[in-house]
């Protein structure tokens, strides 16, 4: 993972654990922005102007979402999440123009690849 990426998910992390007690927007470059919601417990990872991560720290919910940018920076960073966040969630790739989600099958140990709806909402 790039450096911006690890920070992005320990700053969601920290606030899924309850390290932060007041709302806040933080830019960690001039694409990346995080912003927390504490009163609803919702924390947002922007990628430009776009919600590329979601996530419910109540609930303990994730939407990652490529927000119609299918760009080798945003297949990136929803990677990262769902590897720091989700052991089977799996990653993302391209084939062809188009975008493939894989995931780990827990009972077989194989991996299993479904196309990439632009969204995707996982357990943390």
């Amino acid at each position: 993972m790039r450096k911006i990426e690890d920070k992005l998910c320990e700053i969601v992390d920290e606030c899924r654990r309850g390290k932060f007690t007041k709302s806040f927007s933080k830019r960690l470059s001039k694409r990346d922005r995080v912003e927390y919601d504490h009163e609803g417990s919702q924390v947002t990872v922007f990628l430009w102007r776009s919600p590329i991560v979601r996530v419910n720290t109540k609930e303990k919910r994730m939407i990652v979402q490529s927000c119609g940018h299918e760009s080798n920076t945003t297949k990136s960073r929803l990677n990262s999440f769902m590897q720091y966040f989700g052991s089977q969630v799996g990653g993302i790739y391209q084939k062809n123009w188009v975008w493939y989600r894989w995931q780990r099958e827990p009972l077989t140990e194989t991996d299993k690849s479904v196309e990439f709806n632009g969204k995707y909402e996982f357990s943390i």
